[in-house]
């Protein structure tokens, strides 16, 4: 039988929470069990407060607890519990006896994947204990060994003078020693003429078989068709359905939205944002300024000193800005305190690292589905999605505004997606449109087909695979190999 996952799709701010409480009271006064699933404790306190009428059971880590253990405790019919508040990552985890009790209601798409893996010394792998290696390099704990790799324990920090390797001891290791111990498909990178190998992994989140267990599954979402989360859902055989729980269509914005692309298409990466230019501060003065600040001093003087702006980057990027300037967290599910700033800075970036290339491609060949459209789904749930969600922090969920709204965002693919999804009559300006330049290094000027082969190389790449890649000769290849052997050698 197919199982169904009812979707309440619209805009961020239409009221699909007020709406899903209103029916969510109903159900329980028929006698229905409801489980409320929410990505961050912030939203948990929100809706408990908002169905503080119904004395919910919220189930969270505060008070030293575990939650999956309380969870577990609180959805037997025998506690008495008929509406139960819970964060994601502890439903995804919980046991399935009693779920068949429980309508489950998800408020904001969860992530269903995330991608893992470190880089070691191949020496350091050969002494990892009790592990063998299969010829499609998955990992296994080897017969009758499992209980000895269990008591297998001890602490240390990353290699000295390389953080980028670590120890097999090091929390990192640990995290893939415990995923081979629960035969999860953890893979390593071919042996080659470098020292450096790679363990990694696609760390899925069980969603899907406790939906399955589930009476009736409805999620909330402002977005659906593409998003990895509707990845996923196709693969384990969900069908899709319109929710009951789906408020009314809301009427259109009043306030007049500008939409601002500020880098070119391609440049939306830490590589360029990070990286420092030459600039002139004062006449025959100059100092290096990080591409990312230059971009933050665009927007800081279009916004002016005077109105509030809301801020979306990555830990990484450290700016200076005004205090009219509010830094906000990139997950903004549940942040909805900032309703009165008109302006909005988004500048984070939604690609995957490269070694997650390996873990999409094995994940993809295991569903039987395109590593494009799982990259495609990760890039549109973690750049698009993201942005969406955090452009309408802003006095976009402000039914009566009629403030003007500037939204100064990443490229002006990330404009067109805006003004497609929801923001319809939006302007794009892309007046502010730069291009900046990465860092260059000094020496020879940079071959960029032979420099990302040789990243490529040094990640645990093939030599097959870099030359389907480029479309190099194999004696090229094995220069690069040659060359980074060597490099490791007088090192």
């Amino acid at each position: 039988m197919t199982k169904v996952i009812n979707v309440s799709l619209s805009r961020p701010g239409a009221g699909k929470t007020k709406t899903a409480c209103v029916k969510i009271r109903y159900w329980v006064s028929l006698g229905l069990r409801v489980l409320i699933v929410v990505p961050t404790m912030l939203l948990a306190d929100q809706l408990c407060n908002d169905l503080s009428d119904m004395n919910p059971c919220k189930i969270d880590c505060r008070g030293g607890f575990s939650p999956v253990s309380r969870l577990n405790k609180y959805l037997d019919p025998d506690e008495g519990q008929n509406l139960i508040v819970c964060q994601q990552a502890t439903f995804c985890e919980c046991g399935k006896e009693f779920l068949n009790n429980w309508r489950v209601v998800v408020d904001e798409l969860p992530t269903p994947m995330f991608p893992f893996a470190i880089t070691i010394r191949q020496s350091q792998l050969k002494s990892l204990p009790y592990i063998e290696i299969s010829e499609d390099r998955r990992l296994s704990i080897a017969d009758g060994c499992k209980g000895k790799a269990r008591d297998w324990s001890c602490g240390a920090s990353a290699i000295k003078g390389n953080p980028n390797l670590v120890s097999m001891a090091s929390q990192e290791c640990q995290q893939i020693y415990k995923a081979v111990l629960q035969d999860k498909d953890v893979y390593v990178t071919e042996e080659g003429e470098t020292n450096n190998c790679i363990l990694y992994y696609a760390e899925e989140f069980d969603f899907f078989s406790r939906f399955k267990a589930c009476s009736e599954v409805h999620i909330l979402s402002a977005t659906w068709q593409g998003s990895l989360f509707a990845w996923f859902s196709l693969v384990h055989g969900f069908e899709v359905l319109v929710s009951e729980l789906t408020p009314d269509k809301p009427e259109e914005h009043k306030q007049k939205v500008t939409i601002y692309p500020l880098l070119q298409d391609g440049q939306c990466s830490k590589s360029v944002l990070n990286s420092e230019m030459k600039v002139q501060t004062l006449p025959g003065e100059f100092s290096f300024v990080r591409n990312i600040q230059l971009v933050a001093d665009v927007v800081k003087e279009v916004v002016g000193e005077e109105d509030d702006c809301l801020i979306f980057v990555q830990d990484w990027a450290k700016l200076n800005c005004h205090d009219n300037f509010t830094r906000c967290p990139t997950d903004s599910r549940g942040l909805n305190s900032y309703s009165s700033a008109s302006n909005v800075f988004c500048m984070f970036h939604g690609n995957h690292v490269t070694t997650a290339t390996m873990c999409f491609k094995r994940l993809a060949a295991k569903y039987g589905k395109s590593y494009s459209s799982l990259r495609d789904a990760w890039t549109q749930t973690f750049l698009y999605d993201a942005t969406l969600q955090n452009a309408y922090r802003c006095s976009l969920r402000d039914k009566e505004s009629v403030a003007s709204v500037r939204l100064f965002v990443q490229t002006y693919m990330v404009a067109d997606y805006l003004k497609r999804t929801y923001l319809y009559d939006a302007v794009i300006d892309t007046g502010y449109t730069k291009s900046y330049g990465e860092q260059k290094k000094r020496g020879p000027k940079p071959n960029l087909q032979r420099d990302e082969a040789i990243r490529m190389l040094e990640s645990g790449f093939t030599v097959v695979e870099v030359m389907d890649k480029f479309k190099l000769p194999k004696s090229t290849v094995k220069n690069y190999k040659s060359r980074l052997k060597k490099q490791a050698t007088n090192c």
